[in-house]
């Protein structure tokens, strides 16, 4: 008779290797250059866009950014409706590459370009802590401020640096 100890034990550890394998794979796919790159740019865009969103007034019959505007900060136009349509997880999701970029530094190279994602990053950041009503999940808005700490960089002498320090 076998024990169930066993049949535990071996199930547990075929478990434990298939969710290794997947955490591995996802991992190097996601630290490979070209896609961090296109990663990168993506989100660039998507800031840029999220900015463009939020910086027009709501035009009856116009609901899309067309033209590129020119963004001055601080930013006085009343939040459009169409920020409503807009769901919180584009924003989110923006907010967390930045972070989990951080705290990848070591392991990308300067082909992920890092500094073409900074400016339209720091854009929205600004943009969206700016106004309280653009925002009003106070979730993302503390999300936001760690972004914005996120993208501070590092002083030589401070004995802990920021990628070490966990969001979640």
């Amino acid at each position: 008779m076998k024990d169930p100890s066993l049949k535990i034990g071996a199930k547990m550890f075929l478990d434990w290797a298939m969710v290794s394998v997947l955490f591995v794979t996802f991992r190097w796919g996601l630290l490979e250059k070209k896609m961090l790159a296109n990663l990168h740019r993506l989100q660039a865009t998507t800031c840029t866009w999220l900015v463009q969103v939020v910086a027009r007034a709501t035009i009856v019959g116009n609901y899309e950014p067309n033209t590129m505007m020119q963004i001055d900060m601080p930013l006085t136009t009343p939040p459009p409706d169409t920020l409503r349509c807009i769901p919180e997880f584009v924003l989110e999701n923006v907010v967390v590459l930045i972070t989990k970029s951080r705290r990848t530094v070591g392991t990308i190279t300067d082909e992920a370009d890092m500094a073409g994602l900074l400016q339209p990053a720091l854009t929205l950041v600004l943009t969206y802590m700016g106004d309280s009503t653009r925002i009003y999940n106070p979730h993302l808005r503390i999300r936001l401020a760690e972004c914005l700490e996120a993208m501070l960089p590092n002083h030589p002498d401070d004995q802990q640096s920021l990628s070490n320090i966990a969001f979640f």
